[in-house]
């Protein structure tokens, strides 16, 4: 049986078509159409025998099937090479977006000569005709994925500013030339010097420390990627799942009076001044016989272990000397995780007291200690029935993000993907090699080049130089097709 073909072997003769908008109905829908064959197709589809469509100039047309049925009443948007996305000859055909009328306009284009775009091969025709490198078909992934807007904003960054290539690439030049340098006297000793060892061993460190300083972006990347979790901790019946929900602004978890209706734990996600929060509810914590509510309370303690801040909700109206065990045990189980006081029911009070406040001792107290545990967590008074205080809690966690951004490197706002950060990772660990190498005087240079051509692979493959078929497989097999 032969294989099938790898999207990284693309056949300039190929004309491509996909539908480049979601799978909804709509008020447009787009289809493109990329290659030598996308005019005479689109001109077959208009029923416009020789005459030609000027580049980037709209034309209104109807489409129909080369039997002659009519399809749609379309706008055609040409684009002549290399002034397209592609950098080949493109069409795009802004049809009603009605769902069916788009898979037929599609299937017409096959009909007349189109074949199928796999998942990404617009934007991976863009990067091998040279609209665009390796770190900005990324970047153009992290537009259409992201869910927040500090994500969007650092991908469009690189997107026109080229903010990663051109420091994956200093770091390339910078290894290259020292493995030119090795190579040169190697393979000409007798008219080329033998380097300085001192010379070598500082370009080495320079580019283990720029590699280094960029990989101390992890953590940010993470954060504006993935977010952060917020757990929702608690006695049975403080309220938390009403929270929860008042929260999302959307009845998301199951409310009753009957204490452990929450049994597992439940998340969902809100964006916080643009980025992900995804929110835990969680079972009550409590003792319990109950064998399937006790599995239920285990996981409300793992996801406190994993959450990256706590609210531990209380009932304003029921103090429980329970909570102070709990509490004790959060702070042993999550001593570094911020953990903010819930009062809930607050509305239930004779008078809601004024967190405004609370806040200002709070600020006071942070500013005398870096160091905050559950016994010093700020204290915010709620209602989840009214949406009282519900403020509080958002601009309590904006406040935690704010803290961990604020802590971040100015090499974190290159806002790596998990890929680049494996890259520069491997390659630090072979400049790390060839630094002890080349610190060794009984280790000849030969050696040295062996971790430096690695290295350079490394850099390389994030550039998209000379990318191996898995570097670019791994990249764009994450589009979408229409891509």
């Amino acid at each position: 049986m032969a294989s099938e073909p790898s999207l990284n072997t693309i056949d300039s003769l190929d004309t491509i078509a996909a539908i480049a908008t979601g799978a909804a109905p709509g008020a447009v829908g787009i289809i493109r159409l990329s290659g030598p064959q996308a005019w005479p197709i689109a001109q077959q589809l208009c029923g416009f025998g020789n005459k030609h469509f000027e580049p980037r100039r709209v034309t209104q047309a109807w489409l129909s099937t080369p039997q002659g049925e009519l399809l749609d009443q379309a706008l055609i948007v040409p684009f002549k090479a290399p002034r397209s996305y592609t950098g080949e000859d493109t069409i795009e055909l802004h049809c009603h977006g009605g769902l069916r009328l788009l898979q037929r306009v599609l299937d017409t284009c096959f009909t007349l000569g189109a074949q199928p775009a796999g998942p990404g091969e617009f934007t991976q025709r863009a990067l091998l005709n040279g609209k665009l490198d390796l770190t900005q078909a990324e970047s153009v992934l992290d537009l259409i994925q992201a869910e927040g807007d500090a994500l969007l904003t650092q991908a469009a960054e690189n997107l026109k500013h080229q903010t990663l290539s051109k420091a994956f690439n200093d770091l390339y030049q910078l290894v290259n030339t020292l493995q030119g340098t090795i190579i040169a006297h190697i393979d000409f000793p007798e008219e080329v010097d033998a380097p300085d060892h001192a010379a070598l061993i500082k370009i080495c460190q320079a580019a283990l420390a720029e590699t280094e300083r960029l990989l101390s972006g992890a953590r940010h990347a993470a954060l504006l990627r993935q977010g952060i979790q917020v757990a929702l901790l608690g006695q049975p019946n403080a309220g938390k799942s009403s929270l929860f929900n008042a929260l999302l602004s959307q009845n998301r978890a199951i409310v009753t009076p009957v204490a452990g209706t929450t049994r597992d734990t439940l998340s969902e996600r809100l964006m916080i001044a643009g980025i992900t929060v995804t929110l835990i509810d969680t079972a009550g914590l409590r003792a319990s016989d109950d064998p399937v509510e006790a599995i239920g309370i285990a996981r409300a303690w793992q996801a406190a272990q994993d959450a990256d801040a706590l609210l531990y909700v209380l009932d304003s109206t029921a103090p429980a000397p329970e909570d102070a065990e709990l509490l004790q045990h959060l702070t042993r189980t999550c001593p570094k995780t911020p953990c903010l006081m819930v009062q809930n029911k607050a509305d239930l009070l004779p008078k809601l007291p004024d967190n405004s406040a609370q806040a200002s001792s709070h600020s006071q107290s942070q500013s005398q200690s870096q160091s905050q545990s559950q016994s010093q967590a700020q204290i915010v008074w709620v209602s989840a029935e009214t949406a009282q205080g519900l403020p509080d809690i958002t601009a309590w966690i904006e406040q935690q993000l704010a803290q961990v951004l604020a802590t971040q490197p100015k090499a974190a706002k290159l806002c790596l993907t998990e890929r680049q950060l494996n890259g520069l990772q491997q390659a630090k660990t072979n400049l790390e090699q060839a630094l002890a190498s080349l610190q060794t005087p009984a280790i000849p240079l030969d050696m040295v080049t062996v971790n430096l051509s690695e290295a350079l692979a490394c850099y390389g493959a994030l550039l998209g130089i000379d990318p191996v078929e898995a570097t670019l497989d791994n990249v764009f097999n994450r589009f979408c097709v229409g891509k």
